[in-house]
């Protein structure tokens, strides 16, 4: 399996998928990491950070873990984002693998409950 190569987004697609994304979610994907307003969240760069005023977002998918998106509950019935993930510290965030396991997790999150599982993006 080779290594995903920072900045070069198809070489992300083996972690995605092993970090429960599929097929049909890839084009999406990989358009909000790379290439979303010209650059994507991240460039397709895992260890990318925004600590800009309150914006508190990590990694691939520039999670954002803002005030109450961290400890408190995502929705209601659902845990944490902190929780969800099985994070300690905001900086695994910035392990790709972690960062799109995480996405992902909050990607079936917010199906289930908004019907649109793009929402956080």
């Amino acid at each position: 399996d080779q290594q995903p190569i920072p900045g070069d987004c198809a070489s992300w697609f083996g972690t995605a998928m092993r970090a429960g994304w599929t097929w049909d979610t890839w084009p999406t994907l990989v358009w909000i990491m790379g290439y979303r307003n010209g650059h994507g969240e991240s460039g397709c760069k895992p260890n990318v950070t925004r600590l800009r005023g309150r914006d508190r977002s990590y990694g691939l998918l520039q999670i954002n873990t803002k005030g109450g998106l961290w400890d408190k509950p995502i929705a209601w019935g659902y845990p944490s984002l902190k929780d969800l993930c099985g994070l300690t510290v905001r900086e695994e965030l910035l392990d790709g693998f972690t960062n799109l396991r995480c996405g992902r997790l909050l990607f079936e999150v917010h199906a289930e409950v908004y019907g649109n599982g793009w929402k956080p993006w």
